[in-house]
């Protein structure tokens, strides 16, 4: 079973570094298609640390109850995705694919938080997103630097909200699925910038990018790394 999978990872990379021997051999006139997928970290960025939630069903009594003042932190998310590119010319291209990206806004008490009854023992509260999403970019590249801009379109959308106890037990608050833009707009704006790197014949792309959604209301920060796989 080992030796299968090392023949096909060497295939693999065999096939990858012909591709993109020949992509990269094309001249400065020829539009380029690309196939990448990539790799990368998130978190949203705050301007200000509190918050009063809205109202939620405890876990442990009836009715609806409210927690107040609890302070945000940081905390990181994990996505993927692949992108589909064409380049005009080497310098204009146009960008889509799909992507899965986790978005966590993550809560704790602090010395001014307070709460009513059934959240005595709550210390953190977390918000997750699940989306997957269909990005629209335009792009523009100034040697081995890329910018691109454009928007991003969820199209379905897992989100979630967990109460954190100090003996870290959690409970589930809420859960729901949204489907193209029913918990938000249609579409938000995304900036995104990358530097090609060449590795033996391989396209290792860092990128840094910004996103601001309307259900979150305040913008990620996203840090990776594209892998330029093939050439279409």
């Amino acid at each position: 079973m080992i030796n299968v999978v090392k023949i096909l990872i060497s295939v693999c990379l065999l096939l990858s570094n012909r591709i993109n021997a020949q992509t990269y051999k094309a001249s400065n006139d020829e539009s380029i298609s690309n196939f990448s997928c990539y790799l990368g970290i998130n978190s949203v960025i705050y301007f200000d640390d509190e918050y009063t939630a809205d109202t939620l069903s405890s876990p442990v009594a009836q009715g609806g109850y409210y927690v107040y003042k609890f302070k945000r932190i940081p905390s990181i998310s994990f996505e993927t995705g692949m992108y589909f590119s064409h380049s005009f010319r080497n310098k204009i291209s146009l960008w889509t694919g799909l992507n899965y990206v986790q978005r966590r806004e993550m809560s704790e008490k602090n010395q001014v938080s307070y709460y009513d009854a059934g959240f005595e023992n709550v210390t953190k509260s977390l918000y997750k997103y699940d989306n997957f999403e269909i990005p629209a970019l335009l792009g523009l590249s100034f040697g081995n630097f890329k910018i691109k801009g454009g928007v991003m379109f969820p199209i379905v959308s897992f989100e979630s909200r967990r109460l954190i106890t100090d003996n870290g037990d959690n409970s589930k608050v809420t859960s729901e699925i949204y489907l193209i833009g029913s918990n938000s707009s249609w579409f938000y704006p995304c900036l995104h910038l990358n530097y090609d790197i060449m590795i033996t014949r391989y396209v290792v792309s860092p990128f840094l990018s910004i996103d601001y959604t309307d259900y979150i209301y305040f913008p990620f920060f996203h840090i990776g790394a594209l892998l330029t796989i093939s050439k279409g």
